[in-house]
Formats: C-alpha cells, sequence, structure tokens
C-alpha cells in the first residue's frame, strides 16, 4: 500500500508489520487539509466591476428620487440581463412632454366683450377681445385649442417652450415643448400674453384653418417641481446583477426600470466575474476503488469483501476476482471469513 499521502489505518491493536504505520481506526480516509477552497464559477461573461463608479456619460432621463438611488437595467453591448443602482442629480432639462403646474387660475376672457347686438342674425351678438398691444382680435374661435410652442423666460435656465391648452380662454393644461437647459426644481417660468398672443394656425368653427391669437388675459406663471425636472447619472451606487455575455469595454447606457422616461448615461465595462472562493473543512478523500489479491479468486470462484460505504451502510462485494480493481468508493473493508492478511487488499485512493 502507498502510504506517501497519509496513514493506512485498520482496526486492530497489534501491529504485525513493523515497517507499516498504522493507526487505531477503521475510518481510511485521508485527511488531506483542513480548509479547501472551492470556486463557484458565475455565468460566462458577468461583470465584475466598471472602468469608474462615476458615469461614462452623465446623459439624463432618470427620476429624482428622495434618497437618489435608482435601478437600471442596461442595453447594448454584447451580453444580456445586468443590472445595477446608480444615483441620480437634477439635470437641468425640463421633461419633455410633462405636465407643469399653473400658479394662478384664469378666467374666461376669449369674446367676452360686447360690440353690437342685431336681432336679425343668426348669432346675435358680436363679440371683441383685445390683444396685448390693444388691437382687435379676429372671429372668434371655439376651444379647446392648443398653442404652438411658446417661448418662456425666468427661472434658472433657458431654452424651453411650452404647449398651452385653452379652452374658451381658460387655461387647462401646460406641457413641455423643448427642455431647455439649467432649470432647477422651484424655478418660476413665466409665459407673457404677448409671447402667447402670437397668431397661429387653428380649426375655425367650420373645420377650416385660421391665423388665430390665443385669448389669454395675462401672463402665465409655471412652478417646476421634481416631477418636472429629470435627472443624470452622478454614481455607480452597485452592480447588483453581473448578467452574461459582456465583454471588457463594452459601452452599456442605462435604462431605468419601470420608467417611461428613456435614459442616457453610459457606463463601461472594466472586468468580468472569475469566480467566488468559499472555503470548506475538513476535507478528506475516501478509497475510490479496490482489489484483492487473493489466490484461487476467478469468475468461476469469486471471493467476497464486506466494506461501509459514506454514508455507514455495510455492503458486501460479491464477486471479486484476483487482480481485477473494482472501483467503490468506502470508509471501511473487511474479507469474509477474518481479517486480511498483508497484501490481500489493495486500496485505492
Amino acid at each position: 500500500m502507498n502510504l506517501s499521502y497519509g496513514l493506512a489505518k485498520i482496526g486492530i491493536a497489534t501491529i504485525t508489520n513493523a515497517s507499516t504505520q498504522f493507526a487505531d481506526s477503521t475510518d481510511l480516509g485521508i485527511q488531506t487539509n483542513f480548509q479547501q477552497n472551492t470556486v463557484l464559477i458565475p455565468a460566462k461573461g458577468s461583470i465584475a466591476t466598471l472602468k469608474t463608479t462615476a458615469p461614462t456619460s452623465a446623459g439624463s432621463g432618470y427620476s429624482l428620487p428622495l434618497n437618489g438611488t435608482v435601478l437600471c437595467g442596461v442595453s447594448g453591448g454584447t451580453g444580456t440581463g445586468a443590472q445595477v443602482a446608480v444615483r441620480t442629480i437634477p439635470s437641468g432639462l425640463i421633461i419633455a412632454g410633462s405636465s407643469v403646474n399653473v400658479t394662478a387660475g384664469f378666467a374666461n376672457f376669449q369674446n367676452n366683450l360686447q360690440l353690437a347686438f342685431d336681432p336679425e342674425a343668426t348669432d346675435p351678438y358680436t363679440w371683441a377681445s383685445t390683444t396685448s398691444t390693444g388691437a382687435a382680435m379676429p372671429d372668434k374661435v371655439t376651444g379647446p385649442v392648443t398653442t404652438t410652442a411658446i417661448t418662456s423666460t425666468g427661472g434658472s435656465g433657458s431654452g424651453a417652450t411650452f404647449l398651452v391648452s385653452v379652452n374658451n380662454g381658460s387655461v387647462s393644461k401646460v406641457t413641455v415643448s423643448a427642455v431647455g437647459s439649467g432649470y432647477k426644481i422651484g424655478d418660476i417660468i413665466t409665459l407673457t400674453v404677448a409671447n402667447l398672443q402670437i397668431p397661429m394656425n387653428v380649426a375655425n368653427d367650420n373645420g377650416s384653418a385660421v391665423a388665430q391669437p390665443t385669448r389669454i388675459q395675462g401672463d402665465i406663471k409655471l412652478f417646476l417641481t421634481e416631477e418636472n425636472i429629470t435627472g443624470q447619472v452622478t454614481y455607480i451606487e452597485n452592480i447588483l446583477i453581473g448578467g452574461s455575455g459582456y465583454s471588457v469595454d463594452d459601452i452599456l447606457t442605462l435604462q431605468e426600470v419601470g420608467s417611461s422616461q428613456i435614459g442616457t448615461a453610459t457606463i463601461t465595462v472594466g472586468a468580468l466575474d472569475l469566480g467566488q472562493s468559499l472555503n470548506s473543512s475538513p476535507n478528506n478523500i475516501y478509497p475510490r476503488a479496490i482489489m484483492i489479491s487473493t489466490a484461487g479468486a476467478t469468475a468461476a470462484a469469486p471471493a467476497e469483501v464486506t466494506v461501509k460505504d459514506l454514508a455507514g451502510n455495510s455492503v458486501t462485494m460479491e464477486g471479486l476476482v484476483t487482480g481485477v480493481i473494482r472501483p467503490f468508493e468506502f470508509t471501511q473493508v473487511t474479507l469474509a471469513g477474518g481479517e486480511p492478511a498483508i497484501g490481500d487488499i489493495t486500496i485505492y485512493y
């Protein structure tokens, strides 16, 4: 028996061969070490790190939650399935298509000036209203109508334009047309009467298009909230799911989970996951095969060996033939009829 990897063990008290070292135990396992490292291989191409904790491009198109943390999936690159947690701050851009709070109500000012009365006419009243310069308005237009993009003033930024929905002179909704830049939460933005009363093409009563100013009595004041300002990514907080199939230097675009906005921030893959090392101990290696050397054990008259498997069950192995290796994992072994003589059994690890 080769003892170079550990101690051979038998359950007898007397050593009959002085050149062989035995321990008083029936367990044939060899304790190779007390701590074995086991590497768990992740999915191929799983993201382990990014090039930097800052985004490659901060972009825009993300919400601004109170704690700043946003869950994002990714698109692009060679893989799928990755998710990251990021931090966002205001980008200064107003969310396109979002509704903006109007700070005050507006009186029904359209066609509210009686100009003349004609009882013979189909519509006996003739109405008029004036522009901000005092000029007369064209013929009346029934609402609701939505203006073309109106230029704004005020606030911390510039460049934003808005669409104003008007029904008979009353503002029903204001939505963002152009996002501008540099705006902040809490900004007050003004749409002046002069800009609102620029003529535009709207549908007349009979459906024809006419150049018609919007009839608004005063300036419109808009108040920007966190629901109007889009966020940009400032910090990559954590890689939640590494996904699979990615490559180093893949550039990935972040898309906020559950958001209708289209995110534009990007990140770059730094390194792929090589696996996590776990420790397990102790680690015993048990015999993997057995061979008997007893003379006369043939296929016609085979020998029997009783072993204990790794679960502690006694198993009688029949049909052993001299010199033939039988694979089997076990912890103890005896030959039928008593203790085996030295050399009768060869154990393979």
